[in-house]
């Protein structure tokens, strides 16, 4: 087991649903906890070696700060059969914004007359371009028929 003294490499821990699924069917037949697969996973994000297991204990300076659990046989009274365990104070964090993009304006623009304003808004100036081209394009091609 590797020891860290602090800040270091990140290391993601990844609940394997897919395993889980798999250990359900299991449980269902009537297997027993020594004929499942366990579904955690611990990695450095950068690569190399991950290790598997039911328990994961993560520490700072050697204290326990948390734990992942994975107990199928020992569900929560929720039913919940992985889940962290802690004793710290937990933050929830928002989730962040997400970048406004093309398609998000164009899906919830109800209406021609809103679609319009928003594309006018987004590319005013090159479609203010692109109809001065037009426009000068079709004063010319009538001049050039006048005077034929």
């Amino acid at each position: 087991m590797l020891k860290k003294n602090g800040p270091g490499p990140v290391r993601v821990i990844h609940v394997n649903t897919h395993v889980m699924r798999r250990n359900a069917k299991k449980v269902l037949s009537g297997k027993g906890p020594g004929e499942l697969q366990p579904p955690l996973t611990s990695k450095l994000k950068s690569g190399g070696r991950s290790v598997t297991g039911n328990t994961m204990v993560i520490r700072y300076r050697g204290i326990e700060v948390a734990r992942v659990v994975y107990r199928p046989f020992d569900r929560l009274k929720s039913g919940a059969v992985a889940w962290v365990e802690t004793e710290y104070e937990v933050e929830v964090v928002p989730d962040p914004k997400p970048e406004p993009s093309v398609e998000a304006p164009l899906q919830s623009a109800q209406g021609t007359d809103q679609l319009l304003a928003l594309l006018l808004r987004m590319h005013g100036p090159r479609i203010e371009q692109l109809l001065n081209t037009a426009r000068a394009d079709t004063a010319s091609a009538e001049v050039s028929s006048a005077t034929s």
